[in-house]
């Protein structure tokens, strides 16, 4: 057969011209073959379903010139009934790492040329291990060959219905499907949910008591700000203030996010009295370093427990959605638009959290309101 162009693309559209049954798959800089195939011995399946065969080749010229080949060959054994999983196993897969080590080292290489690149090395690295190292990875044993039951032990190893067995399993599911390890954690993923989570949201005399916790000017600005503007926390670190001309006749300080977690947008103060108050625009926040956004908002955590504040940070900008919510009674699409969110987020989440106090108050607005409906 004359050689076609070594490409992904080029190779699986000759497979499919030809009814191989077979697709060629990169991950990372390594090539493998995807097809329908019989279940892998003490797998525990009984039906045919879509598996992964690592070929131990990288995606280059070569290696695709042989990956084509391969698919062609294993398309042949399909059809004729002829498949065996002892010869992939002992022979196409002998190259693959087959520790638990082995394989984090080689998910780690993918992750770092695929979904986490950044500017710099050191921020991949950081990103690696917090996102999935840190997460569940770092459980695993790395002498002991991987298999279902090593990936289920250590998805039981946090405390059930809690964030942290989410996300573990959600890791050690896409870690597992790298390293073609059948296995379905979904039972053992509980049933967490942010919207089930308890919150006790400080009232807005609690945040004005608890600023004078904090003695540095830097701390007690970056507080403001969070308070004043619901930002998270390290929005704060990427926010610009700028003073507008109110229609009142009055300044207005509103604050520009340039970078943060569903990307810039602008937001008005709520209350604007504690602009004045705080002096907010004295803009000096912390000197702090850090690589990715979760290194700041854990340093402010730290900062809040060292203080003894009776609250999170986070707590703060849910303060302020509530906020502007209940007692300015903006439209839910314009507080969302301040929050950075869907209204149907801003909805869901902080309905929830509106406390009886300010139910009550929002009633008795009501009838003070001299053009409210009256009974007949």
């Amino acid at each position: 057969m004359a050689k076609g162009k070594l490409t992904l693309e080029a190779i699986n559209e000759r497979l499919r011209a030809a009814r191989v049954g077979v697709v060629v798959r990169q991950k990372g800089n390594r090539l493998y073959l995807r097809a329908t195939l019989p279940p892998k011995p003490n797998s525990g399946k009984k039906q045919s379903h879509q598996q992964d065969v690592a070929l131990g080749t990288y995606a280059n010229p070569a290696g695709l010139e042989r990956a084509e080949a391969e698919a062609r060959k294993l398309g042949g054994l399909l059809a004729c009934r002829e498949f065996d999983w002892k010869v992939y196993l002992g022979d196409a897969q002998g190259t693959d790492a087959r520790t638990c080590g082995e394989w984090v080292e080689r998910f780690k290489r993918y992750c770092l040329e695929t979904n986490l690149q950044r500017d710099s090395p050191e921020a991949a690295e950081l990103l690696w291990r917090k996102r999935y190292y840190n997460s569940a990875l770092k459980w695993l044993p790395d002498r002991w060959e991987l298999s279902a039951s090593v990936l289920i032990s250590v998805a039981q190893r946090s405390k059930p219905n809690s964030r942290s067995r989410q996300v573990a399993c959600q890791v050690l599911q896409q870690f597992a499907k790298f390293a073609d390890v059948e296995v379905d954690l979904k039972p053992y993923v509980g049933n967490y949910s942010p919207k089930k989570v308890v919150r006790e949201i400080p009232r807005d005399e609690v945040i004005v008591e608890s600023i004078e916790r904090l003695s540095q000017p830097a701390w007690r600005c970056l507080y403001g700000l969070m308070a004043t503007y619901g930002l998270r926390d390290h929005e704060v670190f990427f926010t610009a203030l700028e003073w507008r001309d109110g229609g009142l006749g009055n300044k207005i300080l509103v604050a520009r996010v340039t970078d943060g977690k569903t990307g810039a947008r602008e937001i008005y103060p709520f209350y604007p009295e504690w602009v004045e108050q705080w002096q907010l625009w004295d803009l000096k926040l912390p000197r702090l370093t850090a690589r990715i956004n979760q290194d700041y908002g854990e340093r402010v955590a730290r900062a809040f427990k060292r203080a003894g504040m009776p609250f999170a940070p986070y707590d703060l900008r849910h303060a302020y959605a509530i906020r502007v919510s209940v007692v300015f009674k903006l439209p839910v699409a314009v507080a969302a638009a301040y929050m950075g969110h869907s209204p149907t987020l801003h909805w869901e989440t902080y309905n929830r959290w509106i406390s009886q106090e300010q139910h009550q108050r929002v009633y008795e607005g009501v009838l003070l309101d001299e053009n409210r409906p009256k009974a007949p």
